[in-house]
C-alpha cells in the first residue's frame, strides 16, 4: 500500500536497479509528516531506493512529481527517521511478440510459450514462468494467443498471435521403371501413376509429364493421362509432381520403349513378303542403320522408320508414313497411306547385346539318331544333329560353338529355354513343345551371315549378322528379331509380337 501511494512506475525502478555503482539514490523530496513520525528539525522528507536490493527508505509518502529526477544526489545520506521496506511483491512485466511456426506431421504445431516472449521480466529480479492460452496444438492459419508471465506471487498477461504455415512438401513415390517393346511407330504405354502423401492435404494432386527423350529435353512435354502415354521407341524421363497447394515435390521415372523387330544395317522385304503384327494389321519397319530399307514388289508393311534411304517398289503397300534420315523414293503404283518425310531426324534404340560365351566344357558331337539332352549351363563345341535325331532342351541357358540342325530333327524346348551359338548356326527344323506345338525360345547368334530355313517363333538376336528369313517358300517367322541386316524372303511372313 505504501508503494502504490508513491505511484512509482515499475519500469523506472527497474532502471534504478541497473544504475551505475549500485549506490543509494534519492528519488524525491517533499514536506510533511513522515511515516516514522514527524521529521526531525531541519530534515526533509525523502524517498530513497537502494537499487541492488530494491529496498526503499521512505517517509511522508506523497505522489512523485513528473520532474522527480531533478535535484537528486546519490551522495545524500538517508534521513534519520527513514522507514525501510523490501519491494519484493512487484508483478512481473509481460512483453509479447508474434510467432510463426511450421506445421508438423499432423498438420498442427505445438508451440513453446517462450516463442511468444519478448524479454518479459520480474522487477523483483526473480524467475518467471511462461504459459499460453489456449495450451493446445494450433492448426493452420492465425490464432490469437494470451501469454501469461508469473512469479511466485502474481502474474501479468499480454496478447499476441501465432501463424502456423505448411512448409512440408508431399512425399511422392514414382512408379517403377517400365520397359516395353512395340511393333508400332507409337503405342499406348502403361507407365503407371505416382502416389503421394502429405501432412496437410489428404489427397495431394499428382501430375506426370514426359519431359526427356533419349537424354534431350522435349520441346513440348507429353502428358501422362490415366497412367498412360502414347510413345514411340526411345528412353523417356517422366517427371512426376505432387502438390498440396503450397509445396511441391518431384520424382523421376524412366520408361524405355524398344522395338520388337529392328535392323542395324539394312531391312529388306522381298517381293510378296508380308510384315504383320500378331495383334492384327501391319508392323512398323525399324532400321537404325545407314543401308537401304526396301519394300519389294507387292510386299506389304506398316510405317517405315529408317536412318538409311527408303525404296518402295511396284504395287507395294505401306500402311503409314515413310520417314528417313536420307532420301525416300517410291514408284508411282506403290500405295502409301501416310506421308513421306525424307531427310528427317530418326533416332532408334540400339540392338540388345549377347552374353559372353564361355569356353566349351564339352567336346564335339554328331547325333544321327536317339535323344541328345544337353545340360543347362553347359557349353559344347561343334554339335551336328542329323535327320532322325532328337534334342531335349529344358529351362535354362545352353551354349554351343557351332550348331547344325538338319531337317527332320525333333527339337523339344520350353518357354524358358535360351540357346546361344557362337560361330556357326544352321537351322532347318523348328522348335516344338513335347506335344509338337510350336515352342517360342530365345536364340542368340554371335556369328556372321546365316539363314533361318525353318519356321521360327520366339526371340532371335544376331547383332553381327545379316539374317535371311526363309528360302523363298511361304514360311512364317514370329516374335522379336534383331540383326545387323534383316531380309524376309519372297512369299514369307514376318510377324511382330
Amino acid at each position: 500500500e505504501k508503494y502504490s501511494a508513491l505511484a512509482v512506475e515499475t519500469s523506472f525502478l527497474h532502471d534504478l536497479q541497473d544504475a551505475p555503482n549500485q549506490v543509494p539514490m534519492k528519488v524525491v523530496e517533499g514536506g510533511g509528516v513522515g511515516v516514522g513520525g514527524p521529521s526531525e528539525a531541519g530534515l526533509t522528507d525523502v524517498v530513497w531506493v537502494l537499487n541492488n536490493t530494491f529496498r526503499l527508505f521512505v517517509y511522508n509518502i506523497a505522489p512523485i512529481p513528473q520532474d522527480f529526477r531533478s535535484g537528486l544526489s546519490s551522495s545524500d545520506p538517508p534521513p534519520v527517521t527513514a522507514f525501510s521496506l523490501f519491494l519484493n511483491n512487484l508483478p512481473p512485466i509481460a512483453e509479447c511478440k508474434v510467432a510463426q511456426v511450421s506445421a508438423g506431421s499432423a498438420c498442427t504445431a505445438i508451440v513453446d510459450p517462450s516463442l511468444f516472449d519478448a524479454d518479459s521480466f520480474d522487477p523483483d529480479g526473480g524467475p518467471v514462468e511462461l504459459s499460453i492460452e489456449p495450451a493446445t496444438a494450433f492448426g493452420l492459419g492465425v490464432t490469437d494467443v494470451q501469454l501469461t508471465v508469473a512469479d511466485n506471487f502474481s502474474s501479468s498477461m499480454c496478447s499476441t498471435q501465432v501463424t502456423v504455415v505448411d512448409n512440408t512438401a508431399p512425399v511422392i513415390t514414382a512408379p517403377a521403371n517400365v520397359s516395353v517393346s512395340s511393333c508400332a511407330a507409337s503405342a499406348t504405354v502403361n507407365v503407371g501413376k505416382a502416389t503421394a502423401t502429405d501432412n496437410c492435404a489428404s489427397t495431394p494432386s499428382v501430375t506426370g509429364k514426359i519431359t526427356v527423350k533419349n537424354g534431350a529435353d522435349l520441346p513440348q512435354p507429353i502428358d501422362v493421362t490415366s497412367g498412360q502415354a502414347n510413345l514411340g521407341p526411345g528412353t523417356y524421363g517422366v517427371l512426376w509432381t505432387a502438390s498440396d497447394g503450397v509445396n511441391t515435390s518431384m520424382a523421376i521415372q524412366v520408361v524405355t520403349v524398344t522395338t520388337s523387330i529392328e535392323a542395324n544395317g539394312s531391312f529388306v522385304l522381298d517381293d510378296r513378303a508380308q510384315f504383320t503384327k500378331a495383334s492384327g494389321g501391319f508392323a512398323t519397319v525399324f532400321n537404325a542403320g545407314a543401308q537401304q530399307t526396301s519394300i519389294g514388289n507387292d510386299a506389304h508393311s506398316g510405317p517405315v522408320f529408317s536412318v538409311g534411304p527408303i525404296t518402295v517398289n511396284h504395287r507395294a503397300h505401306v500402311d503409314g508414313d515413310l520417314t528417313s534420315a536420307q532420301a525416300v523414293s517410291a514408284v508411282s503404283d506403290a500405295v502409301i497411306s501416310g506421308t513421306i518425310h525424307p531427310f528427317s531426324a530418326v533416332a532408334l534404340p540400339g540392338l540388345p547385346s549377347l552374353p559372353a560365351f564361355p569356353a566349351p566344357t564339352s567336346g564335339n558331337l554328331t547325333v544321327n539318331s536317339g535323344v541328345f539332352a544337353p545340360h543347362a549351363g553347359a557349353s559344347y563345341g561343334t554339335v551336328i544333329l542329323n535327320s532322325g535325331a532328337e534334342m531335349d532342351l529344358g529351362a535354362g541357358d545352353y551354349f554351343f560353338v557351332s550348331l547344325t540342325i538338319n531337317s527332320a530333327v525333333k527339337l523339344r524346348a520350353t518357354a524358358s529355354t535360351r540357346l546361344f551359338v557362337q560361330n556357326q548356326l544352321i537351322e532347318r527344323s523348328s522348335f516344338t513343345t513335347t506335344s509338337g506345338a510350336p515352342q517360342p525360345i530365345y536364340l542368340g547368334y554371335g556369328g556372321d551371315n546365316m539363314t533361318l530355313e525353318a519356321a521360327f517363333t520366339g526371340t532371335f538376336l544376331a547383332p553381327n549378322a545379316d539374317i535371311t528369313l526363309g528360302t523363298g517358300s511361304a514360311t512364317t517367322f514370329a516374335g522379336s528379331f534383331f540383326a545387323r541386316g534383316i531380309e524376309v524372303r519372297s512369299g514369307s511372313t514376318l510377324v511382330c509380337g
